[in-house]
């Protein structure tokens, strides 16, 4: 269940391995839902790409939750590199990370969140990045989880798409034929004018299974 927008932060140690609870995922997933329609008018017009768009809507994530009542305990990254984590691809670069804003908690990235424009406007070599790379670039959004070259070990990581244009139905027929028969699909959780919500499972290289949390969010 997605999580009130008012959530704040628990205190419930119940983790998913060395990640964060479900119930500190959702609640992640509320900040960036309460920001989506000021992040979506303040990047009107900006035509940004994939980084500026990432680097813009971090910082308001960061901002918003400073402002809250009682405050996150994280810290929303761009472009960081997993230093702290046993074998991970320390030159690959996340687009969203989160770490922990106390000390006492280390310096360990909590969740990793891929970011991708869905646009029909992008080139045909790039049209299923979310998913895939092509002529075996391994730059495909999913594809990278799936290879550990983000949130290794983490048995659930997130994706946020940034959709450009034509509805999330259409965009979520596509991907769905883009990814491999032996994941799960995306499966749709909630769809609201401004954003919508879907889980997927897949296998990654080591055979380990990850769970993955889609926000969608309509910049049009």
């Amino acid at each position: 269940m997605l999580a009130n927008t008012n959530s704040t932060y628990t205190t419930n140690t119940e983790t998913i391995a060395r990640g964060l609870p479900a119930t500190e995922i959702d609640s992640i997933f509320s900040l960036i839902i309460a920001n989506t329609l000021y992040f979506k008018n303040e990047m009107l017009g900006k035509n940004y790409n994939e980084n500026k768009l990432t680097q813009e809507l971090i910082i308001i994530l960061n901002q918003y939750n400073c402002g809250l009542p009682i405050v996150l305990p994280y810290l929303f990254h761009p472009e960081a590199q997993d230093l702290h984590t046993k074998d991970a691809h320390q030159e690959k670069r996340i687009d969203i990370a989160v770490f922990p804003n106390q000390q006492s908690r280390g310096r360990k990235i909590l969740f990793s969140i891929e970011a991708k424009r869905l646009s029909s406007q992008l080139p045909d070599s790039r049209e299923k990045e979310y998913v895939i790379g092509n002529n075996g670039k391994e730059n495909g959004g999913i594809q990278r989880i799936k290879l550990n070259h983000h949130g290794k070990d983490l048995p659930c990581c997130g994706m946020v798409g940034y959709v450009e244009d034509d509805t999330f139905g259409n965009w979520l027929t596509k991907i769905n034929t883009w990814i491999s028969e032996s994941d799960e699909k995306l499966d749709l959780k909630i769809t609201k004018e401004i954003y919508s919500q879907y889980e997927s499972k897949h296998t990654r290289i080591e055979s380990s299974v990850v769970k993955l949390r889609h926000i969608w969010i309509k910049m049009f």
